[in-house]
């Protein structure tokens, strides 16, 4: 199958400086050439297009896939880079493991002209900040941030060992492009620009990093912007159930606000 246009996804990992690349990178290339389709920053002020909607449904279900394929034939028939963010790819949910989303973006994007972008970050860092951002989750299943780390499934996204496995397993080595979390948050980008744009076509855009979802520390505690709040629920069901809906989302949001603006913090054993 030929196309005119290009096909980039994002898929993360969690924790290495997506919501920039989402909020001041992806959505800033020209739009005459460009088309973003990935999670609108901040997720909690927006609701994504129904074409992302419907593909990251497909990925995370691995239902209506020839229907999105033949959609996004015709998006690409446009002639136009299609460009999505999504780091959930990577992320577990309970209808289907990252590997197994792996797997489904690939029989997505099998014989398209496609690239994946995946971002790395020094492993111990990246899992504490996993582990802090989803501990509810984590600290149900594991006893401490060590045990989690080392054995709990999610985790294994940032065993690179395993997950560069099941990326060669899924998609054409050419086609899978490493960028780094450290070199992100220093305004490195112009490898990760040169794949989205290998003829230049954004050259006089200028792309101004800015630095999202830090936490606060104290000798005893880590307080995270947001942890798992009713509002990350309400929007997983808006994407996992394909919602286009925003007058449902704003509804949601309203009646859930008080608790939505709550501070979670995270014990840390002296």
């Amino acid at each position: 199958m030929t196309s005119e246009g290009k096909l980039i996804v994002h898929i993360g990992l969690p924790k290495t400086a997506t919501t920039t690349l989402q909020s001041n990178v992806f959505p800033n290339f020209p739009k005459e050439k460009f088309e973003y389709h990935g999670v609108n920053q901040p997720r909690e002020k927006n609701i994504s297009s129904e074409f992302y909607n419907k593909f990251y449904v497909a990925v995370a279900s691995g239902a209506n896939i020839n229907d999105i394929r033949t959609l996004l034939k015709n998006e690409l028939k446009k002639g136009k880079v299609l460009i999505i963010s999504e780091e959930m790819i990577t992320v577990s949910s309970s209808g289907a493991t990252w590997k197994e989303k792996l797997k489904n973006l690939a029989v997505i994007v099998n014989d398209f002209n496609y690239e994946i972008i995946v971002t790395v970050r020094e492993p111990a860092s990246a899992m504490f900040s996993y582990y802090c951002e989803f501990y509810p989750m984590f600290s149900r299943s594991s006893k401490n941030f060590m045990d989690c780390a080392l054995n709990h499934e999610d985790m294994q996204i940032f065993h690179y060992k395993i997950l560069t496995e099941k990326l060669q397993e899924s998609f054409e080595y050419k086609r899978l492009h490493v960028f780094q979390f450290e070199d992100i948050i220093k305004g490195k980008i112009k490898k990760i620009i040169e794949v989205i744009d290998p003829n230049g076509v954004s050259a006089s855009v200028k792309f101004k990093l800015e630095q999202h979802n830090s936490r606060k520390k104290t000798s005893h505690y880590i307080t995270t912007r947001y942890s798992s709040s009713p509002l990350d629920f309400v929007r997983n069901l808006v994407d996992y159930m394909g919602l286009n809906n925003t007058k449902f989302f704003l509804y949601a949001k309203s009646m859930l606000q008080p608790l939505i603006s709550r501070i979670n913090k995270i014990k840390i054993n002296d």
